[in-house]
């Protein structure tokens, strides 16, 4: 981080002036700390950091488009602005430069008396030109990011899946699952939280008969609704006891992600029956 130097001075001997080249030093080093803590809040919360999005560190959001009914903070291009009150229900932010009542004015060695301390403010518009971002682009990060804790859990009993059925596993017993991100009555594992993941899946079962060798059962982890990781699959022909097990790396990228574990029973005459299904479910 930016730092003067100052061992150079000896009181009252040698004195280290304060140019305009020192005072946008201390300007620039500040800037600097607040871009590293900032940009830190933006990756936590699972974001790339981009110098044209408005990032909403304070301040209630009630919608896109009317997104403060009180004062907030905004950091935009590595800086931090103070954000008014949408009161006019505007589409635009601007920059409000308003001279700091009890610093300013302060007079220069000219005796000219200048402002030179500037409270830099986003105020509302509904003016295109001269704006720096549409209200509607202010992506919240106000809100902690929640440490996430692992989910383990089974199930006690899991329907048979007929043949040329398919079943969504139902974990509906629970050894960990401090966030409640499992649903035991759908089997419905919603993370809610930005991130990567290790997904664990145990699963054993057994056909009524042996099927035929072009018919196969498998078992796979599903993410919103669509087959994603492939934990394992089987010919019908092979062994009536079939096992699969598998540990996957799961990426969220959105909140409302929803992951499922999926039987397919492509048999077409014998019933698979769960004998044991198990899920973990972690940060990695």
């Amino acid at each position: 981080m930016k730092n003067i130097n100052t061992s150079f001075v000896s009181d009252p001997s040698i004195q280290q002036p304060l140019t305009t080249k020192s005072l946008d030093f201390l300007q620039s080093a500040s800037k600097q700390v607040i871009a590293v803590i900032c940009r830190n809040i933006i990756k936590n919360h699972g974001l790339t950091y981009s110098a044209s999005v408005p990032y909403q560190l304070s301040g209630p959001m009630v919608s896109p488009l009317v997104p403060f009914t009180g004062d907030g903070t905004i950091f935009f291009n590595d800086e931090i602005y103070i954000l008014q009150e949408n009161t006019a229900s505007a589409t635009y932010a601007t920059i409000d430069t308003t001279p700091d009542s009890t610093a300013d004015p302060l007079l220069f060695s000219d005796l000219i008396n200048r402002d030179v301390h500037d409270n830099r403010y986003l105020t509302f518009t509904n003016t295109l030109a001269g704006s720096l971002f549409a209200v509607a682009d202010i992506v919240d990060v106000s809100v902690p990011v929640a440490l996430f804790k692992p989910l383990i859990a089974y199930a006690t009993s899991v329907a048979g899946v007929t043949a040329s059925s398919t079943l969504t596993v139902k974990f509906n017993n629970e050894e960990a699952d401090a966030n409640n991100i499992n649903n035991t009555s759908t089997g419905a594992i919603t993370p809610a939280v930005l991130g990567n993941y290790l997904m664990s899946v145990n699963l054993s079962g057994n056909l009524a008969a042996a099927g035929s060798a072009s018919e196969t059962v498998t078992v796979s982890i599903y993410k919103n609704g669509v087959s994603h990781k492939l934990v394992g699959q089987f010919r019908a022909d092979t062994d009536r006891t079939l096992f699969f097990t598998g540990s996957f790396g799961i990426v969220v990228g959105n909140i409302a992600d929803v992951f499922t574990v999926v039987i397919d029973n492509a048999c077409t005459t014998q019933t698979f029956s769960t004998t044991s299904a198990y899920v973990a479910f972690n940060v990695i």
